[in-house]
């Protein structure tokens, strides 16, 4: 497609292309920047857009694609290296733990010393993984 047919497709798709972009984006200030970078995409991958294909349809996909990349370039992000006293591990009982006395008929107080856990705390983590298990076995019912 020449630049001159692709500008006479694209003239009187400006105003929809600004509104689809600002509807998207809600940040008025930035729709300019998003609009030309949308419309340099558009003509740098003119020669990909079939002849069968709707304009709009192919205009408003890269526009999209745009304000996606915009979001999330702007996104802010903090470095884990700011925060060396987050402790991400998981306090609780392992999996293991929670499973064990009913696998392997352990009693409360035996599975709380093979993983060095009080008995109050083997009691909830049992209480917990009981409920779960009612939770899911209702909702496979549902």
């Amino acid at each position: 497609m020449t630049g001159d047919a692709f500008e006479a497709l694209l003239a009187p798709n400006l105003p929809s292309a600004r509104r689809f972009i600002q509807s998207r984006l809600r940040i008025s200030d930035r729709v300019d920047d998003v609009i030309q970078l949308t419309l340099l995409q558009a003509l740098g991958r003119r020669n990909r857009l079939h002849t069968g294909s709707k304009f709009k349809n192919w205009r408003c996909a890269i526009a999209m694609n745009q304000v996606r990349m915009f979001v999330r370039t702007g996104r802010p992000t903090i470095s884990l290296d700011e925060f060396p006293q987050i402790d991400s591990r998981d306090g609780g009982p392992p999996p293991l733990a929670r499973r064990l006395r009913d696998s392997d008929g352990l009693s409360l107080t035996e599975t709380a010393e093979a993983f060095e856990l009080s008995k109050a705390a083997k009691k909830s983590s049992h209480f917990q993984a009981r409920r779960r298990r009612e939770v899911r076995t209702s909702r496979v019912d549902q």
